[in-house]
């Protein structure tokens, strides 16, 4: 058996193992670099970046100007400085008025069956007043009578006194007419006018039953 000669010389052989030498490094620098790509992108991001990142995220949510601000910083209405509506202003009388003579009212004979007789001119003062201060709206009231039969005698002592809120134009228009001068005081006045409150009512009663109504 004979012994079989190489295939390649020895310079090719040294030229294949250059070859194969300088391969297998490449191999290894590539390889090299993909791990290093590969911990950078993996690694956490150093404080400098975070602070960058945090910077931008901040200014992204700051409000927006324009419009939009305005309407969101527009200070709500104060209702405070709004006016109130205008209502009638009010002022305190009082009125006074004495004992009717029996038969005058027979709602006050009625009454005074069960309570004191000034108890009873006094409810029916309160009451009477309601519809009267309606004529003073709408001026009936001149044409109603001021005054009932009493007994004068008695009547400096035995007066009936209770009091009102009625709006100002209604007082201007009822002292106009008890009190065109404009001398009386108003403890005068107010008797006049709680005489011509009854004075009223009792002649809407005439001699019928007695009337709460």
């Amino acid at each position: 058996m004979g012994i079989r000669k190489p295939g390649l010389s020895v310079t090719d052989a040294r030229r294949l193992a250059s070859v194969r030498s300088s391969a297998t490094k490449r191999t290894a620098a590539h390889a090299s670099e993909k791990s290093d790509a590969f911990d950078k992108a993996s690694a956490p991001p150093e404080p400098s970046t975070l602070r960058r990142q945090e910077s931008s995220s901040t200014q992204r949510m700051r409000k927006p100007e324009g419009s939009i601000s305005q309407a969101v910083d527009r200070k709500p209405l104060d209702l405070q400085q709004i006016p109130a509506p205008q209502t009638g202003e009010k002022v305190q009388v009082f009125l006074s008025a004495p004992l009717p003579a029996s038969g005058v009212s027979g709602t006050f004979d009625f009454l005074c069956r069960q309570y004191p007789p000034r108890k009873a001119l006094q409810m029916i003062l309160r009451r009477a007043f309601d519809d009267y201060e309606r004529l003073l709206k709408t001026g009936a009231f001149i044409e109603e009578p001021q005054v009932y039969l009493f007994d004068e005698a008695a009547a400096a002592t035995s007066l009936v006194q209770t009091s009102r809120m009625i709006p100002k134009s209604l007082v201007a228009a009822a002292r106009a007419h008890f009190d065109p001068l404009g001398l009386e005081s108003m403890r005068a006045f107010g008797r006049k006018l709680g005489t011509a409150v009854l004075a009223s009512r009792f002649a809407r009663e005439g001699a019928g039953p007695p009337r709460f109504a």
